[in-house]
């Protein structure tokens, strides 16, 4: 499994100590990002992202929940991912995803 580390921000703020920037692993900031942006949010890679906002509104019948589980799994296989689990609340208020992966 590679280890993949990024500057640490708390809530989109840079995270400091000692005077340096605290680096962390990135998968989990990784994986929300792919989550929350919409298709077009990334002009380099404008197919990636699920959009998971757009379907907060939506009513949650289970054939919606399965499209958006589909859209999670298709998005982070193409980020290199492999997933075990996918849990998805249906009431879709805050942290009610919970997504184990690693990367290949």
């Amino acid at each position: 499994m590679k280890t993949v580390q990024d500057i640490r921000t708390d809530n989109g703020e840079l995270v400091i100590a000692n005077g340096d920037f605290l680096l962390t692993d990135s998968d989990n900031t990784h994986i929300e990002s792919i989550l929350m942006a919409e298709k077009g949010h990334y002009r380099q890679h404008p197919l990636c992202g699920v959009g998971v906002k757009s379907f907060q509104s939506a009513p949650l019948a289970q054939s919606v929940l399965a499209l958006l589980r589909k859209r999670i799994e298709m998005q982070l296989k193409l980020d290199g991912y492999a997933i075990t689990k996918i849990e998805i609340n249906p009431t879709l208020t805050q942290e009610s995803i919970h997504i184990k992966a690693n990367r290949n």
